[in-house]
């Protein structure tokens, strides 16, 4: 039998639950006595912080969502720097102010992914946490933080609905570009990439565009779109 994870307060006593059910003739392939540690794994978090992690405005789901917003913004920042970079070559600057200039547009899409990827999640989780308040078992143990309904979640679902079930959503161009396939999560994350990359690429460098640089332009471009649509598939 597949191991079972179980939250890491609860290890021991889900321990003694397995043997009573190995011990029973309850688990395939297992004779009594058996050690139910081979059946039962202990989780990373305790059953507390697990219910916290689903809930937004707690400091769990937070410490989370910034550390998988680090993660996923990495990928942005990396096709933001090459852009920047290549474009400001093209364009006659020495590699020193090129570097500069990818690594200055590097850290602000970084820190701004990461923190619009915090907030999306935030706000796209189904329950919001009421600050300093707390739940109990009947046994008087600590459960979890109380929630309430996330008002943001019911908008960014429904919005996202619509979205999904729109007639360009069903065609050929929005099933290519998985608009069927909205939710009212990670879509708008992904989406911000390409908006984001789009404003740089045209601030800084739309003042600077000559009829000679219109290939470095569409070159550019083709690099920005291939990347932004591997990371997508």
């Amino acid at each position: 039998m597949m191991q079972i994870e179980v939250p890491r307060d609860q290890y021991d006593q889900a321990c003694e639950l397995m043997q009573k059910r190995i011990d029973s003739g309850q688990v395939p392939d297992a004779q009594p006595g058996d050690d139910p540690r081979k059946y039962v794994k202990k989780g990373t978090f305790t059953y507390a912080s697990a219910h916290n992690i689903a809930a937004s405005g707690t400091i769990e789901s937070l410490c989370v969502d910034l550390g998988t917003g680090i993660i996923t913004s990495s990928i942005p920042t990396g096709i933001s720097v090459v852009i920047v970079f290549s474009i400001a070559i093209w364009n006659g600057e020495k590699p020193a102010e090129a570097a500069k200039a990818g690594l200055v547009t590097g850290l602000k899409v970084f820190g701004k992914g990461a923190l619009i990827y915090t907030l999306t999640i935030q706000l796209s989780r189904s329950k919001l946490a009421i600050s300093l308040t707390k739940t109990y078992f009947q046994s008087g143990e600590f459960k979890d933080v109380a929630t309430i309904a996330n008002p943001a979640f019911a908008i960014s679902e429904k919005v996202a609905s619509s979205v999904s079930t729109s007639a360009l959503a069903k065609s050929s161009i929005g099933k290519s570009i998985r608009l069927d396939k909205v939710t009212g999560q990670l879509r708008l994350v992904r989406s911000r990439r390409l908006l984001y990359l789009v404003r740089i690429f045209v601030e800084r460098y739309a003042v600077e565009f000559q009829p000679s640089n219109y290939l470095r332009i569409q070159q550019s471009a083709l690099l920005a779109s291939a990347v932004l649509y591997w990371d997508r598939s």
